[in-house]
């Protein structure tokens, strides 16, 4: 949680240090980094999750980690001298200036994806940890350096991201040396056809969380951009919690199930609702405050995005309730094509929606259109997982509680009018309430189990 932590902590400086503008260019070249690196990456973190506990011997797990590092290093390192060859060559200097940092960070940061998947699924909790502190803490000093001091602006935003990875990649060497065994063609050509279903997945994905800043780029300007990608990292906070919670529950998951033992798979389905309702209740929370905080820590120029975060927190809570549930499901079989066929749809929708309600209604379109993609991709998962392994969860609750936590959250945004000291009082008395009620509904003695038991 500390990275997300801190990049929430540093948005009121972004607000201050960086105009809508420059936060709308942001905004573009991260779709680039995004997109760029599922090229780097090929998939092949996925494939991680997928064998490692399919080898008996530490040895065979070995070889796996070391082929695949070894795999993105190759792979993307040669993507990446092309891209930036063609870039220099036929571009302007500014322009390919800002490909050659999308290209090395998302190289860097590529690597480093793959180094913390083999310490996420071997519970190295410190390792793992290490590294993100050290990149976070890495980042922040630049940050403060470049954008605070040098007051480098966008310019700064850059170098600070860029040097937070370059620092840190000497940890990926002294991985692949310390745990050095060879390549092996077999494991790899068996990693790609596994990871490269994933390819078309994961850039319907890319389409579904990003392209609505291009359309808004295309039709409302870049301002609008930095408006709508604020608002978005605004509401991106809830992933703290999520990010957290995926990397102890997704190898958790896999552990249980390739047990196939009934007591552990009945623990899991518990442990299962525990994160929903948890999940459900933190929205709540955040959909009652995210205005207060805006209104405290944002300049005047960014009031007008506390109803669009709002909203696009909607879509976060659907996200990482299928990436705890849904997904997984379908993962377990390795039904990559029935979740390719659902991001299909999703995007597929999308664009459509983008396409008709931006040119109409602004920006609302765009979250509009946001959530309910992610709403299609929900219910398609959900049927195409009925199919296979499939754990019953209380989904009615769930949908009843997503419905009433919404009420409440919009009666206070449109009908309450109170002092600012008055209200926050009545918000945290409600949520006060509705907090015991959810423990009520999870259990006191589940928690304690989850989060101090094995």
């Amino acid at each position: 949680m500390f990275p997300q932590l801190c990049g929430f902590l540093l948005l009121p400086v972004y607000g201050k240090y960086l105009s809508l503008d420059e936060y709308g260019q942001i905004a573009t070249v991260e779709m680039g980094v995004f997109f760029l690196s599922i090229v780097i990456l090929f998939s092949l973190d996925r494939s991680i999750q997928a064998y490692y506990f399919e080898s008996d011997s530490e040895e065979g797990r070995k070889t796996l980690l070391d082929t695949l590092i070894k795999s993105v290093a190759i792979i993307g390192g040669g993507l990446g001298l092309l891209i930036i060859f063609i870039m220099m060559m036929y571009f302007e200097y500014d322009d390919a200036i800002k490909f050659v940092y999308i290209v090395l960070y998302s190289y860097f940061s590529s690597l480093l994806n793959v180094l913390l998947s083999s310490y996420q699924i071997r519970s190295q909790v410190n390792a793992y940890v290490g590294i993100v502190i050290s990149r976070t803490i890495i980042m922040l000093f630049f940050i403060f350096y470049f954008l605070i001091y040098m007051k480098s602006g966008i310019n700064g935003y850059f170098y600070s991201m860029l040097m937070s990875v370059v620092i840190s990649f000497p940890l990926s060497v002294f991985f692949v040396l310390k745990n050095r065994t060879r390549f092996d063609k077999e494991v790899f050509v068996k990693c790609i056809k596994y990871s490269i279903v994933f390819l078309p997945m994961i850039l319907v994905t890319w389409i579904v969380n990003f392209l609505d800043r291009a359309f808004i780029a295309h039709y409302l300007g870049s301002e609008s951009v930095g408006i709508y990608s604020m608002a978005y990292r605004i509401s991106s906070a809830f992933t703290m919690l999520t990010s957290a919670a995926s990397l102890v529950f997704i190898p958790y998951f896999y552990k249980v199930i390739n047990s196939k033992n009934e007591h552990d798979i009945h623990e899991l389905k518990n442990n299962m609702e525990m994160i929903v309702h948890t999940l459900l209740f933190v929205f709540l929370f955040m959909g009652l405050f995210i205005g207060d905080m805006i209104d405290v820590f944002f300049s005047n120029e960014y009031l007008k995005i506390e109803i669009i975060s709002i909203l696009l927190l909607n879509s976060f809570l659907v996200s990482s309730i299928m990436s705890l549930t849904t997904v997984l499901f379908l993962l377990k079989d390795k039904r990559t094509k029935d979740n390719l066929i659902a991001c299909l749809y999703s995007a597929f929708a999308s664009v459509i929606l983008n396409l008709i309600l931006i040119p109409v209604i602004g920006l609302w379109g765009a979250v509009l259109s946001n959530l309910f993609s992610k709403l299609v991709l929900l219910v398609i998962q959900y049927f195409k997982s009925k199919n296979g392994f499939y754990i019953l969860l209380p989904w009615r609750s769930f949908i009843i509680r997503f419905l009433l936590y919404n009420a409440i959250v919009f009666f206070f945004y449109e009908y309450i009018d109170l002092s600012m000291y008055v209200e926050v009082f009545v918000k945290l008395v409600l949520v006060i309430l509705l907090g015991v009620n959810t423990f009520f509904i999870i259990g006191f003695k589940r928690i304690g189990v989850f989060f101090y038991g094995k």
